[in-house]
């Protein structure tokens, strides 16, 4: 089939969801079909060609709509500028899709321009829109298939009125190919100037998130904690924005070590380095944490086959339980350093957890999630 893959997001980015857009479509291609990329022009600080940049198949055709960065532009102040962008992209695109076999999106603001070509069109949603709840369900009723990436989006978004048999949940995913083998571990340990008998707690991916705390600081307090009290540990922290990292660094003790913004393979290193890899996440009520997300890094934690320990959040119960790892109350440091002792203390039940993660991620491919989503064509 011939697949339009339709975004207002920049194209390459550094940010996590480009990285999700070049999975799925290298997924496509990896399943038989052809994809054409539809992304905004825009001004990219990113000098590297799609393929290269994310390391996925040049067969990945990559067309930017327009001829003005909006987003850029000093006549568009804000949200006006997105505002603009997307008002244009909804004007352009339908000319260039129509011999297309499907139409694929996970962008909102684009479905009225695709659904008007009675094509095919499948929704990916990221995030529920606050407005325009009813009109954005009768859009949704009239997509071939909606993919919701956790079960509490899915049922809220049923309960605005989508058909159930329309929704299916998916979470993000992972290439296990990459992860299958790591860096050595001496050596990644030297490279993070780690001792012998250091155990190392570390996180890899974003320090915020639309302006969000996604924790991490606790991950800090439980180690300096731990530390005080004569432990021999250290935490390792990869991920930006760099100015976030920065002042992470600034406020951290010797036994915290503020990498910032890492390339790939040097996360390779932080995991091979570790001991127990943290997915943190703060007390709070918000729908990011509480419906929304489904975070590749975690995807990524169960390939390495590290022990883990995890925030208890709804959205992350769609993919683990207790057997695969531990999970610790949301915001809550002396439970989260509690989990930690456990898991230094009980070596052999960690790695058997961190085994049966492992097993369970074989599951979560990008090809085999972007499979599953396609069938429905």
């Amino acid at each position: 089939m011939r697949i339009a893959y339709c975004t207002n997001v920049r194209l390459p980015s550094e940010r996590a969801h480009g990285y999700q857009v070049s999975a799925v479509c290298d997924a496509f291609i990896k399943l038989g079909h052809s994809v054409e990329i539809f992304s905004p022009f825009r001004e990219n600080i990113v000098q590297e060609n799609f393929s290269d940049y994310y390391n996925v198949s040049d067969q990945i055709k990559i067309n930017h709509v327009g001829s003005c960065d909006y987003i850029k532009n000093k006549f568009f102040p804000s949200v006006m500028g997105l505002w603009m962008m997307n008002k244009s992209m909804r004007s352009l695109l339908p000319e260039s899709l129509k011999s297309f076999d499907v139409l694929y999106t996970r962008t909102e603001a684009l479905l009225p321009a695709l659904l008007s070509l009675s094509i095919p069109t499948i929704m990916e949603i990221h995030r529920l829109p606050r407005r325009d709840k009813y009109g954005f369900a009768d859009r949704c009723n009239k997509c071939v298939k909606v993919v919701c990436l956790t079960s509490p989006m899915k049922n809220e978004l049923v309960s605005w009125g989508v058909s159930e048999d329309k929704v299916v949940v998916e979470g993000d995913a992972v290439d296990i190919d990459k992860f299958e083998s790591l860096p050595d571990r001496e050596g990644s340990r030297k490279m993070f100037e780690v001792e012998d008998r250091e155990f190392v707690v570390s996180y890899a991916g974003s320090i915020k998130t639309m302006k969000l705390d996604k924790g991490v600081p606790q991950i800090i307090k439980a180690v300096d904690m731990l530390s005080s009290s004569g432990m021999n540990i250290k935490a390792l922290i990869a991920g930006g924005p760099e100015k976030e990292a920065e002042k992470l660094k600034e406020s951290s003790g010797e036994n915290i070590n503020v990498l910032g913004q890492l390339t790939r393979d040097g996360v390779k290193n932080v995991y091979s380095a570790s001991d127990l890899l943290v997915y943190p996440a703060p007390k709070t009520s918000h729908s990011y944490f509480m419906r929304d997300t489904s975070p590749m890094k975690i995807f990524e934690y169960m390939s390495t086959g590290k022990p883990m320990i995890c925030a208890d959040t709804p959205p992350i119960r769609d993919v683990l339980d207790e057997s695969v790892t531990l999970f610790y109350e949301p915001g809550n440091v002396d439970d989260l350093s509690t989990k930690i002792v456990f898991a230094m203390e009980n070596a052999e039940e960690m790695h058997a957890m961190a085994w049966r993660a492992k097993e369970r991620v074989k599951e979560y491919t990008w090809d085999k999630r972007m499979e599953r989503i396609i069938s429905c064509v």
